[in-house]
């Protein structure tokens, strides 16, 4: 049998792209291959975020957090090893126990980050009946869209 799980999540969210950025993982007990990346504006996080996103590993408990931050910005450690910035705004995150996938893909553009995520597991049933019972296939597909607002500092009504 053969079974599909579809998730979609919006989300809304303001930005300055002329902002820097961070992306910052934080191990929590397993790991995640992505420590801390900087990016200098907007068009830095469109050339090189799909690249990082898409090619990341990670096992057991962690998170994966992006932020905007000021240009002075400053990480603190929480607990002694958890990275956040003094200042900053979170853009998205991702971690463990969320929709992640073994299959990752990533759109961004100036309107939106858009997340696709896919994940098979295979199981088999010996005590089925027929061959139909005996082989079960889940695949889960999880969609996260954020929607970006432009927020580049002039006031607008």
């Amino acid at each position: 049998m053969i079974t599909i799980d579809a998730r979609r999540t919006l989300k809304y969210k303001y930005f300055n792209r002329f902002s820097k950025f961070i992306l910052l993982g934080n191990n929590v007990d397993g790991r995640v291959s992505v420590q801390f990346e900087e990016f200098k504006n907007w068009e830095d996080v469109k050339a090189r975020l799909k690249r990082i996103i898409e090619t990341i590993t990670f096992e057991g408990e962690w998170k994966l957090d992006f932020y905007q931050v000021p240009e002075n910005y400053k990480i603190k450690l929480l607990y002694g090893y958890y990275k956040v910035p003094v200042r900053g705004k979170n853009l998205f995150h991702l971690q463990y126990d969320e929709f992640i996938g073994e299959i990752i893909k990533l759109h961004i553009d100036d309107s939106m980050i858009h997340f696709y995520f896919l994940s098979e597991y295979v199981s088999f049933d010996d005590n089925a009946e027929t061959y139909e019972e005996y082989l079960n296939v889940n695949v889960y597909e999880d969609f996260l869209t954020i929607l970006l607002f432009n927020r580049d500092g002039k006031k607008k009504n």
